[in-house]
């Protein structure tokens, strides 16, 4: 079986993020569907959605980043970024892709190390049968902590072995330039111009990028690009928008 893409939908694009609301912007995520459409023709693509306002906020406010043995936290983040995940799901399905969501807390762990420890022959096995698996941000079970946040951004490694593309979608056309001005290629020596400025218990951008050299060095293709209209994921994958990270 070909390898397959992995498409991170952003938190910060889906929803009011840096507001803080519990609104979906459903306009973008229905155009991302459309997208997604004509790409699965051609290949086979697991993604993954942002928790976005939906996750960091509860987060904080339980402490659960800080305190993973928290039942009524735990049970509220997840609650959360469930009903986020519902509505990716069903607006995909909507749009004609064959959709399933898999909560990453039925498929991984954190062990004594820190380290994922993860089931994923059924997603594997979805994809053969031509499903599109779509995972989350969320919170899973830790041996250590009790539980911890497992990001949107985690979850390439879970199947490093299955992809040979990264895309990740954001709320900015790709990662900028000191003046302003997209990076069209950005290799590990720039991560000085990146700033991490946004309240975000993953990491942020900075966050984002380091973990996308992490996957370039594993041999995987990155590109972090902005979405705002159809044909945009279509534009990346052919390193014609947002910023591709290079050795």
């Amino acid at each position: 079986m070909r390898k397959a893409v992995f498409i991170k939908i952003g938190g910060s694009l889906i929803t009011d993020k840096k507001g803080g609301t519990l609104s979906i912007k459903e306009g973008i995520i229905s155009d991302i569907g459309a997208d997604l459409v004509d790409i699965i023709e051609e290949r086979r693509i697991i993604l993954a959605n942002g928790a976005g306002s939906f996750g960091h906020p509860v987060v904080k406010s339980y402490r659960i980043d800080e305190n993973g043995m928290n039942p009524e936290g735990i049970s509220k983040v997840c609650s959360s970024v469930d009903h986020l995940n519902k509505v990716v799901v069903r607006s995909l399905v909507e749009e004609g892709i064959p959709a399933v969501s898999f909560p990453p807390r039925s498929f991984v762990y954190r062990d004594m190390s820190g380290n994922f420890v993860s089931f994923k022959e059924p997603i594997l096995n979805m994809l053969r049968l031509g499903v599109v698996p779509v995972t989350y941000g969320d919170l899973i079970f830790d041996e250590r902590r009790g539980s911890s946040v497992i990001s949107g951004d985690d979850i390439p490694f879970l199947f490093s072995d299955l992809i040979d593309t990264a895309i990740f979608l954001i709320d900015m056309p790709g990662i900028m330039d000191e003046k302003g001005e997209i990076l069209r290629k950005m290799s590990e020596g720039s991560l000085n111009l990146v700033k991490s400025c946004e309240a975000d218990v993953t990491g942020g951008i900075l966050g984002k990028v380091k973990k996308g050299f992490m996957l370039r060095k594993m041999g995987i293709r990155v590109v972090i690009s902005g979405f705002s209209k159809k044909g945009d994921i279509k534009m990346a994958l052919k390193g014609e928008l947002g910023t591709e990270l290079i050795p």
